[in-house]
């Protein structure tokens, strides 16, 4: 699983959620004269949280398993001690099963390995963070059951997901982008949804090379211009429109002027982030709440655990020119005139 390290919904929301972690916790408070006969946290129950997004472009697979936990006491002396959010290895077995989806007949199962990946310190435990993996190759026809049981208790968990796949870009083409139209309607960006795709975000990402006046040095640099996601269903063609001049008023506010620099223009990549159904519902109940009303509804599509099970796909056009004009705007024009840039 890669991360995206930019602005990006899909990418950095799910970041968030995996490194969160699942907490139920318990403040038992209230004036010195309360009586406190009854424990009102009772005996313990076993609470699993997963966390699983398959993505079939990725050559690793990760999946996070954790416990939540019931405490009458501070919450956070027990997010520091691993063995408070963590199985040990031994006690579970994960993994995942490869299914026909005509008729959901198992085809392969496929081991997931525990591992460890380093985090910074925070909340919660910091450094070997414990994660399950497979380096099996995912095939996008097929559906995916993950399977994880407790040795210990006999206790099953499961969730089943199809993966995010065959976005094709269909603007830009074969040819250059033109962003300002002379019908002055802006640029369109087109494509066709991917199969179990819902919410989409896109990123462009400008390419151009610094060159030192005086010294005659190099070097490569580029910004990320991100959108707000949008939501799709269904077959249709997505269109998404850039209006006139907003990629110049981007730029503009990305760059200062540079003395004794030239900016080379290079090229574009496109780059679609898509998630599932499941994916977007999971971050819309996450978001932070705004409001005066703070409960939140829980959602997982777990059976028998707290999280998500789901897929994403990450899809890119790479090395798009811009049409001699919407080079000659971006070196001339009233809103990157004066940044420094030159056609190649």
């Amino acid at each position: 699983m890669v991360f995206c390290k930019n602005s990006c919904y899909i990418c950095g929301m799910t970041r968030k959620i995996l490194l969160a972690a699942g907490l139920i916790s318990l403040v038992a408070g209230g004036l010195s004269s309360c009586r406190t006969d009854v424990d009102i946290a009772g005996n313990y129950k076993e609470t699993t949280i997963v966390y699983g997004l398959l993505n079939q472009y990725d050559t690793v697979q990760y999946i996070r398993i954790q416990k939540a936990f019931l405490v009458n006491d501070n919450v956070l002396d027990y997010t520091k001690v691993p063995d408070s959010i963590y199985y040990k290895p031994e006690d579970l077995n994960v993994r995942i099963e490869k299914l026909n989806p005509t008729n959901n007949q198992v085809i392969q199962t496929i081991p997931c390995f525990p591992t460890t990946i380093s985090k910074d310190s925070g909340t919660f435990a910091g450094g070997n963070q414990l994660m399950y993996r497979t380096n099996v190759a995912l095939d996008s026809s097929k559906t995916y059951k993950l399977r994880i049981t407790n040795l210990k208790t006999g206790k099953e968990i499961s969730g089943t997901t199809s993966l995010v796949s065959g976005l094709k870009v269909k603007q830009p083409g074969t040819g250059t982008v033109v962003w300002n139209s002379p019908s002055r309607k802006g640029y369109d960006i087109k494509w066709s949804p991917a199969s179990n795709g819902y919410i989409y975000q896109m990123q462009i990402v400008f390419h151009w090379v610094n060159e030192d006046i005086i010294s005659g040095a190099t070097s490569k640099d580029s910004v990320i211009w991100s959108f707000a996601p949008i939501q799709r269903s269904g077959s249709a063609e997505i269109v998404y429109n850039i209006p006139q001049n907003n990629f110049y008023r981007f730029v503009q506010e990305q760059l200062e002027p540079a003395p004794g620099i030239r900016r080379k223009i290079g090229l574009l990549d496109f780059r679609f982030y898509v998630g599932t159904e499941a994916l977007d519902q999971y971050i819309s109940i996450n978001k932070p709440s705004t409001g005066l009303i703070q409960e939140k509804p829980l959602y997982t599509n777990m059976e028998n655990a707290l999280g998500i099970f789901s897929a994403r796909g990450r899809f890119e056009k790479k090395g798009v020119p811009m049409s001699s004009a919407a080079m000659d705007t971006l070196v001339l024009g009233p809103f990157t005139g004066d940044l420094g840039f030159k056609k190649p």
